[in-house]
């Protein structure tokens, strides 16, 4: 099929250069005259449920024009903004439930689901942001984890913490329990200073819009302990 100089291509390659067989990942950026983001939940579930439903197939998920700025590496959104927006709030809801069951896996001591874990955070991000988690490498944190665990005792213990501790601090974390009153508020805060600092591949000409954005992505955040299932829950504007 002659495609006309598009080409099809998967959920992780959506934001490539077509002339390119790379897997490098572009900015996507929304022009000032394209409308905001319009998509009521139906929709969204419908897309959703397009995805479960075509789970064992190929889906085609419809087409998606973009301009490129090689210069910038950037990629006008022109046409398929509600369905790319779609897919990139899936992923940052995705890079944020890996972000916590990491840190239960790291609490749980499991360390045949880490590596895995470390894999998946990685690539999520990588789709999510411009800029890389600082200082994360997943084989170097899975050889550090695996070196605690053969340690004994307090040392053991203190090591356990320790690396909770630095993997907290990588992913902006707060060091606090779910059920604390101050946890979503410190979350936040702590969430929307690391979006500003690793930026999103989606932007927009308009500044004030991608603060906008900034906020909006801060105000999510997904709770996950022994006795409960992820949960994800939306902090409420103040009235």
């Amino acid at each position: 099929m002659d495609l006309k100089g598009a080409k099809i291509v998967n959920f992780y390659q959506i934001s490539g250069d077509v002339q390119s067989e790379g897997t490098d990942v572009n900015k996507i950026k929304i022009p000032h005259y394209q409308r905001p983001y319009s998509w009521d939940q139906d929709m969204v579930k419908k897309l959703i449920e397009d995805w479960h439903s075509q789970y064992e197939t190929e889906y085609f998920a419809g087409s998606v024009v973009t301009v490129a700025d090689r210069e910038k590496q950037t990629h006008d959104l022109i046409d398929g903004q509600q369905r790319f927006t779609t897919i990139f709030l899936t992923n940052y809801v995705l890079f944020l439930l890996l972000r916590v069951t990491t840190r239960q896996a790291i609490a749980q001591s499991k360390v045949l689901h880490l590596s895995k874990l470390f894999e998946q955070l990685q690539q999520s991000s990588k789709y999510v942001f411009t800029k890389k988690i600082d200082e994360f490498d997943g084989n170097v944190f899975l050889e550090e984890f695996q070196k605690i665990e053969e340690m004994e005792g307090e040392e053991k213990e203190d090591g356990r913490n320790n690396f909770s501790t630095k993997y907290r601090s990588l992913v902006h974390l707060p060091d606090l329990i779910e059920d604390c009153e101050k946890f979503p508020k410190v979350h936040q805060n702590k969430l929307f200073h690391f979006i500003r600092s690793h930026q999103t591949l989606l932007t927009y000409d308009r500044k004030s819009f991608n603060t906008q954005f900034t906020n909006a992505l801060s105000k999510v955040f997904i709770t996950l302990n022994d006795q409960n299932k992820p949960r994800l829950r939306i902090i409420e504007d103040e009235r």
